[in-house]
């Protein structure tokens, strides 16, 4: 199959195709791309200025002499095939909402089990600590949510701690807006987690503790009637440590901040779950 051939079935398709703007015919106020074709010669590729900016021809005439179209050179454009003339070797593209297109491949996929992979830039960071999420700007515009829960395995205090807005962060699609959500915030299409695209500490945390074990854990918040903590050595593993109930602790007293030696009461890798409870304190300069 020749590419003119590509370009006809992919008009009949209504397929979306991405090309990268080489020249700008001012005359003709089009954009212009070209396809190489060194057998049957090259294709002229283009995209009138009209349909692309959203403007009429006084207002495309306009930004032509002000030079405003400049800058579109060397971006990459996408549209649907309008027209093919294969004795010329002209492609017309009309411009669509690559959002829209983007959404319903995304959709397209979820439902078929498949959660697709992105880099998207932070736009915004919002809420508070725990509460704190990001709004981040995927391929097309597409607009995706980022909460604290969802960047690791770890505790996280604040996003603003570990992210700032204009960072690239890679993510997985695993649900839409809104299914679940109590809260509606516009404009945002899909909820992502970056936690889902790190190694999970919790496989396998049944043979490296066990009921009875001790290990050393550091408060970091504190939870209902408890606390939560990490672990010394292991990375993004949070447990639970419960107060002191007994007689021989119940003078312990607990500091966020501060590390204790804790015996494990509890654990279960399915639940991502593990109690601990506190023994003694372990003060600064002590050895573990």
């Amino acid at each position: 199959m020749s590419k003119m051939e590509k370009f006809v079935e992919a008009k009949n398709r209504g397929e979306v195709i991405r090309v990268t703007v080489t020249y700008i015919d001012k005359k003709n106020y089009c954009l212009v791309a070209y396809e190489r074709d060194e057998q049957e010669g090259d294709i002229t590729i283009q995209m009138s200025m009209a349909d692309y900016y959203e403007k009429d021809a006084k207002e495309i005439e306009k930004m032509c002499e002000n030079g405003q179209v400049n800058f579109a050179l060397g971006k990459t454009i996408s549209g649907k095939v309008s027209a093919v003339n294969q004795i010329r070797r002209l492609v017309t593209l009309s411009a669509c909402d690559m959002r829209s297109v983007m959404k319903e491949t995304i959709d397209a996929e979820l439902l078929a089990g498949t959660n697709r992979v992105v880099e998207a830039t932070v736009s915004y960071i919002g809420g508070k600590e725990q509460s704190s999420y990001a709004v981040l700007v995927g391929p097309d515009n597409i607009h995706l949510l980022l909460l604290a829960r969802d960047w690791n395995y770890d505790y996280v205090d604040d996003l603003k701690d570990v992210v700032k807005s204009g960072d690239k962060v890679r993510v997985k699609i695993w649900k839409k807006y809104g299914e679940y959500e109590r809260e509606t915030r516009k404009n945002i299409d899909y909820v992502v987690s970056r936690r889902e695209l790190l190694p999970n500490p919790w496989v396998g945390i049944e043979q490296r503790f066990h009921k009875g074990d001790t290990t050393i854990c550091k408060l970091v918040k504190r939870w209902k009637d408890g606390y939560a903590c990490r672990i010394e050595g292991v990375s993004g593993i949070i447990a639970y440590c419960e107060t002191p109930r007994n007689n021989a602790q119940k003078d312990l007293r607990l500091v966020i901040g501060e590390r204790y030696v804790c015996g494990v009461a509890n654990i279960k890798e399915e639940t991502r779950s593990l109690r601990v409870h506190p023994f003694v304190h372990v003060r600064e300069g002590e050895q573990n």
